[in-house]
């Protein structure tokens, strides 16, 4: 199973307008539904009102990179810089026990 854990640096007081964006956008529901997902969740950062963090969780690296060049995925970065600043990602590779 592949993680991949997302942190997004968010303008100042845009962090639910992002959120709701990206619902209404169904990027969630789209990723979801993409071959090879088990997980895509956004958290908000409890500290830290201008960060939100997402989890995916994929069944293999050949599907997160299908994923990742999805047509959902290219929408989304075509406006994503009108709410984050930066965004840091971590892939991680395990199995399960």
């Amino acid at each position: 199973m592949i993680i991949v854990e997302v942190v997004y640096e968010i303008k100042e007081g845009c962090r639910q307008e992002l959120y709701d964006r990206l619902m209404v956008e169904h990027v969630a529901e789209n990723s979801r539904n993409d071959e090879g997902n088990l997980k895509y969740d956004y958290y908000f950062d409890p500290e830290n009102e201008n960060r939100m963090i997402l989890l995916e969780h994929w069944t293999s690296l050949e599907l997160l990179r299908k994923h990742s060049q999805s047509e959902h995925l290219a929408k989304m970065r075509s406006w994503r810089g009108a709410y984050v600043t930066g965004q840091q990602v971590r892939k991680f590779e395990c199995t399960e026990i």
